[in-house]
């Protein structure tokens, strides 16, 4: 599995969103450590993430410049829905309300 070119940034936001949510850890506190990683699939038949694997992996390395992080809630349904983006460019964390999408959505955890 391959990780991002700089992993330590984004292990030092999540130690950073952490500290400030404790009482929502990480991985619901599943790990000890945070790996850097991008979930493609999940609770999938075997075959479906064997094509998906095939598929991304047809397309990396991705280079891509990261200015904001979204929060993303996870709904009964299991979809996931933005509630928020946080623009990281400087120092200034000014929150950024955001419309929640009605199209397709992705899993997408720290």
């Amino acid at each position: 599995m391959a990780g991002p070119g700089r992993p330590r940034t984004f292990v030092d936001l999540t130690q950073l969103l952490a500290d400030a949510f404790p009482d929502y850890p990480p991985y619901g506190g599943a790990f000890a450590e945070v790996v850097p990683h991008l979930t493609v699939g999940a609770d999938a038949p075997l075959a479906a993430l064997r094509a998906a694997e095939v598929e991304v992996l047809s397309r990396l390395p991705i280079t891509a410049r990261v200015d904001t992080v979204s929060l993303l809630i996870e709904q009964p349904d299991r979809r996931w829905r933005r509630a928020r983006t946080f623009p990281l460019a400087g120092n200034t964390w000014a929150e950024r309300p955001h419309r929640a999408s009605t199209g397709p959505t992705a899993r997408v955890r720290p």
